[in-house]
């Protein structure tokens, strides 16, 4: 040690050692340092067990505001001192970029480098307004849902088309158009329960058009043949 720090820390006689001026002042200081390590695992040991800090999350704006809105003041009663700061979009985001700690979103994750945790699975539903369907008759192919007026979301990928899945467990692929496309999943459900008789409405989720009491109801999908 004396090599390393180029000082004389003992002062060696042949019947003693004692420590010189500077070897004093560094084992004062060394033992200052074990007091504070010492301290720090104190610390960290008494707060174990306690979570704490600040959790950010970004959620699909329906799903948040249906769902996970209610779940944190739950969540937030077990565990006093964590913050939580909700984001509701959505638009798909860059966790690092933006921050964020949890992104919970519908369907397959893009950015293979993130870590996946399933916590559900959500059914996805047609929905038709009854007023609209009396006027311009119910579909009986799923080719003849490309000749009705829907209402599409702008940011999910493949919402110019609906993939109905056969009987035999094949997927038919049918063009769904509309003329009215929005960002954001809840203004899709209140355009579905107000839409008749201007559209026929679109694909959803079952959560989504839970509990709406309206004309839109549920319709079965035509029979893939």
């Amino acid at each position: 040690m004396e090599e390393a720090l180029d000082i004389s820390l003992l002062s060696r006689t042949t019947r003693r050692v004692t420590l010189t001026e500077e070897g004093a002042r560094y084992y004062a200081s060394v033992v200052q340092i074990l007091r504070f390590v010492d301290q720090a695992g104190d610390e960290a040991r008494s707060t174990r067990g306690a979570a704490a800090g600040t959790v950010r999350i970004s959620c699909t704006a329906a799903l948040g505001t249906r769902h996970i809105s209610r779940l944190i003041f739950a969540f937030q009663d077990r565990h006093p001192e964590i913050t939580v700061d909700l984001s509701l979009t959505d638009e798909r985001i860059d966790l690092v970029r933006d921050g964020m700690d949890i992104a919970i979103r519908l369907g397959p994750l893009a950015d293979s480098s993130m870590k996946l945790h399933a916590i559900g699975a959500s059914r996805r539903v047609l929905v038709g307004s009854t007023d609209y369907l009396l006027r311009h008759g119910k579909p009986a192919t799923p080719e003849a849902l490309a000749n009705l007026e829907g209402i599409r979301m702008l940011n999910i990928a493949g919402s110019d088309s609906l993939a109905l899945r056969r009987a035999d467990g094949r997927t038919s692929i049918v063009p769904f158009g509309g003329r009215l496309r929005v960002d954001h999943g809840l203004a899709a459900r209140a355009l579905d329960v107000a839409s008749a008789p201007r559209t026929c409405g679109s694909s959803t989720t079952s959560w989504t058009m839970a509990s709406s009491k309206s004309s839109c109801r549920t319709t079965n999908s035509p029979p893939c043949p």
